[in-house]
């Protein structure tokens, strides 16, 4: 009977002390999301997914105690730590543990399969023995559901919306709604302007022209353009113009329904009070025409007055023959035309007739035509009394029988004083007929593209809508009967332009203009590659407490650039911050705009000089402390070094007034957006993201 005492004793001391172990740590609240992402270190974009606070007993003397947190399914564990991988943690009075805590934990957990799960929590000490409770939750893990996106709607300017020249030479603002239903990622809205091309609607204009705008903004939803207008509207150019914006996520790629994009907006710009002029488009000005084409019906193509008067427009065609001594001007005043016709409501005519054979003086193989637009009463309509501007043409004196090909064009990394792009064109001549043709003397064309001079010197002429261009290989100075003659050439081309058009003007023995084959080729889209080689690291990057109080943090550290050069300027903007405080109630986060995530311009450099405020709405919230801001900026006119010391200054949140920072432990990560210009005009930039590691108060 004794015996039976004391055993009974010893299993009531034993289990009285697993009891006290076990009530060490009292795991006061555990609180889990009912459906969670399958990706685990997802967990932390739902806010408050977790949250689990512990408190020690009062009596205990807690030494490093280790939380294991594990999920399980049907009784099995599926991952998670155990008493052995857990880590050790400094003791605690009560302590709140945050989602990315528990992600931390859970590190051989990568992706769950849909289903139902227990996510588990339990302490144990350094000996393994648990020293709390264990407290499990049941959550669910669901495939994520595809989230619809209402493309962006364009607002200003209105469809069909008509400016006048004036107010499409200011600064134009364009104007758009955001995705629907507002996502929580950064979104950027990417705006695009195409200018028609005579014969073009909008979505032609779309597919093969190159935009004459590409801007990007993040999160807001208008910008201004300026530079859409900047003169009359030249042929083959119309002043209608189409846009569009586009919704991009954070890497570039398209959200929403159809991939982003909103319904396309025409607009265009009228003359206050007055039509547009006619413009010529066939044949060419300056055209040359076989003796073979010539006698087959010629036809004569211009555009329509616009905007379209109210009633039916007549169009005028004439026709002049120039003689010797004349210039085009000189045959239209003195000379009766050769050829008049009407057309009503119609942009074309076809005339047979005009060349009937070889010309004798006093008349050239030349002629000049123009087109009039008149109302239904013969009173002219437009500007210069509805009169287009006169093209001329020309019959060859022999046939030609060489060909002209441009083989190629490629881009080039080069551009002209203007900032225009320079392609390389590779361009075949090939003589086929039983004559050798001269091609003396380059002459490069800059001023008038589309001129030839009136006399035969040079006797190698090339005609080309270029801006300027500059022979690059050896052309031969005769283009024989034996073979094709390849060269290359360097073209300088409008920004706008999309097709290259060249004209040769070759001549025989007597210096008689005997051949003028012309090709044209589609001018390739040219992606810059400035950036694929450039590369934006920090050296020593660290962040310290400047004033915990106030929320100042100072960043330093030292850029170091390369792959571009020379460099003139960069710029830094926030890209995001984020922040968490243990325990979470001992800040009210953000209080004011000085503490939002804002870079101080008092005491922040770069290269050793102050740094200006770029743009103090960036952040969209109203302020009226012009020291802070998101976007900020250094501008020199010499080049600046590679390598750059710096010191950015952050207002970030702070603990709660009367806390100190043992008391609240706060864990900050920040990115900027740097963008660094390498030409004087601070046009041209590559831009790099760069994520300061966590750092804390």
């Amino acid at each position: 009977m004794k015996k039976l005492k004391l055993l009974l004793l010893s299993l009531f001391l034993i289990s009285t002390a697993a009891i006290c172990q076990v009530s060490q740590i009292k795991i006061v609240s555990f609180q889990v999301k009912n459906t969670l992402l399958s990706k685990v270190d997802e967990w932390s974009t739902i806010p408050a997914a977790i949250i689990l606070t512990a408190q020690k007993s009062p009596t205990v003397q807690l030494k490093e105690p280790k939380l294991v947190i594990q999920i399980r399914s049907g009784g099995a564990i599926v991952c998670g730590n155990n008493q052995s991988s857990a880590q050790a943690m400094s003791a605690f009075d009560v302590k709140t543990f945050t989602t990315n805590d528990i992600i931390s934990m859970l590190g051989n957990c990568a992706a769950l399969k849909e289903g139902t799960y227990q996510i588990c929590a339990q302490f144990f000490n350094l000996d393994r023995i648990a020293i709390s409770n264990e407290v499990c939750k049941e959550f669910k893990v669901e495939s994520p559901k595809l989230q619809e996106y209402g493309p962006p709607t364009l607002i200003t300017p209105d469809d069909g919306k008509t400016f006048t020249e004036a107010e499409l030479s200011r600064p134009i603002s364009f104007k758009w709604t955001p995705l629907v239903p507002k996502p929580q990622q950064p979104i950027t809205y990417r705006l695009k302007v195409w200018q028609l091309i005579q014969g073009q609607n909008g979505t032609a204009a779309m597919r093969t022209n190159p935009p004459i705008v590409t801007k990007d903004v993040d999160n807001i939803t208008q910008t201004v353009v300026t530079g859409i207008y900047t003169g009359p509207c030249r042929s083959p150019y119309l002043c209608d113009f189409v846009w569009q914006v586009q919704a991009l996520n954070r890497e570039g790629k398209p959200i929403g329904n159809n991939e982003g994009k909103s319904d396309v907006f025409m607009f265009g710009a009228q003359d206050a009070g007055t039509s547009k002029s006619i413009s010529l488009v066939a044949p060419e000005n300056n055209k040359s025409i076989s003796q073979k084409d010539a006698q087959n019906p010629i036809k004569f193509r211009w555009t329509p007055i616009i905007p379209k008067p109210v009633g039916e427009i007549t169009y005028r065609l004439k026709v002049w023959q120039l003689m010797q001594g004349q210039n085009s001007t000189q045959a239209m005043r003195t000379n009766k035309p050769i050829f008049e016709k009407d057309s009503a409501d119609i942009t074309e005519a076809s005339v047979s007739g005009i060349y009937t054979g070889p010309c004798r003086p006093p008349y050239l193989c030349d002629y000049v035509w123009q087109v009039q637009a008149l109302d239904r009463t013969g009173k002219p309509i437009g500007e210069n009394e509805g009169k287009s501007e006169a093209w001329s043409y020309s019959v060859l004196t022999s046939d030609c029988n060489v060909s002209l090909k441009i083989d190629s064009i490629k881009c080039t990394k080069e551009k002209d004083q203007l900032g225009n792009p320079i392609y390389k064109a590779f361009m075949t001549l090939n003589n086929t007929g039983t004559n050798p043709l001269n091609l003396n003397n380059v002459l490069n064309i800059t001023t008038n593209p589309y001129a030839i001079p009136n006399t035969y010197t040079p006797k190698y002429v090339i005609n080309t809508n270029a801006i300027a261009y500059t022979s690059t290989s050896l052309i031969p100075p005769i283009v024989n009967t034996s073979g094709p003659v390849s060269f290359s050439t360097d073209v300088s081309m409008p920004i706008s332009a999309t097709k290259l058009i060249t004209r040769f003007t070759l001549y025989d023995n007597i210096s008689i203009a005997s051949c003028n084959p012309i090709d044209s080729l589609t001018l390739p889209l040219c992606i810059c590659t400035d950036c694929k080689d450039a590369l934006f690291t920090i050296n020593n990057p660290t962040v310290s407490v400047t004033n915990a109080t106030t929320g100042l943090y100072t960043a330093t550290g030292s850029i170091n650039i390369t792959g571009i050069t020379p460099i003139y300027a960069i710029e830094m903007q926030v890209q995001s911050y984020s922040y968490s405080a243990t325990p979470a109630s001992c800040t009210n986060g953000v209080s004011s705009i000085e503490n939002s995530g804002v870079i101080n311009l008092s005491g922040s450099t770069i290269n050793g000089s102050p740094v200006s405020m770029l743009n103090e709405t960036v952040s969209g919230l109203p302020s009226t402390n012009n020291g802070v801001a998101k976007n900020i900026k250094i501008i020199s006119t010499s080049p600046l070094p590679s390598t750059m010391p710096f010191n950015i200054v952050f207002g970030l949140p702070t603990p709660l007034a009367g806390l100190n920072n043992d008391c609240c432990k706060m864990k900050f990560d920040i990115c900027l957006r740097v963008k660094i210009f390498y030409d004087k005009d601070n046009c041209n930039s590559c831009s790099f993201l760069y994520c300061f590691p966590q750092f804390t108060n």
